[in-house]
């Protein structure tokens, strides 16, 4: 089987001419206000990423810091005429639409937290100079056994255990039936994403 290259070409545009593709809202808003202030810190660093259908061109990856940009445009910040597009080859919209979720939303590794900081001393940057809170950091693998190992017991408990009360108050955590299943084979950091943005509600799920 051969793997095709789908990258046609990579140059420069009026990037106000390209069109959306992606819904409204289908991404939740969290990251927004690190994305802007990383695109004031580091400039435009990373290509839109695009498919052209006749005379259109359409956003396949770069929607947020195109809007960002408009923000920033609107807060006095002056933005390059043209910025670099990387065109796509994709023969027509349902493909657009599914590399748009396929290639450019799949959940990505989390970076080591410690190989992170070995990293940064072997290259001499100081860790005061980079926003690692703005970093996907992952979890140990001695945390991600003991949580598993709390899930799995937790999980067996949810089975007499009904809705949330003042009694429970003192526990590590509540788990309903009702997400178990699914919460199991859920990392931490998911899980704690998930309350924030607001994918469950408190009857749901709740980690003290």
């Amino acid at each position: 089987m051969i793997i095709k290259n789908k990258v046609l070409k990579t140059e420069s545009i009026d990037w106000t001419q390209i069109k959306d593709l992606q819904s409204d809202n289908l991404k939740v808003d969290y990251h927004s206000s690190k994305t802007k202030q990383s695109i004031i810190d580091n400039g435009f660093s990373r290509a839109i990423y695009v498919w052209q259908d006749g005379g259109n061109i359409y956003c396949v990856d770069g929607h947020l810091r195109m809007d960002l940009l408009y923000e920033l445009k609107n807060d006095g910040y002056n933005i390059p005429e043209k910025l670099p597009c990387t065109f796509l080859d994709i023969k027509d919209r349902q493909e657009a639409v599914k590399v748009l979720l396929e290639v450019f939303n799949q959940k990505t590794n989390p970076i080591n937290n410690d190989v992170l900081i070995d990293m940064l001393n072997f290259e001499g940057i100081p860790e005061e100079e980079v926003k690692i809170d703005t970093l996907d950091i992952g979890i140990a693998e001695q945390e991600l056994d003991a949580w598993n190992s709390d899930l799995d017991s937790l999980a067996d408990k949810a089975d007499s255990i009904g809705d949330y009360n003042e009694e429970d108050e003192n526990q590590w955590s509540v788990i309903t039936l009702k997400v178990k299943n699914e919460l199991q084979s859920t990392l931490r950091a998911d899980i704690e994403d998930m309350i924030k943005n607001g994918i469950y509600n408190k009857e749901d799920l709740i980690i003290n």
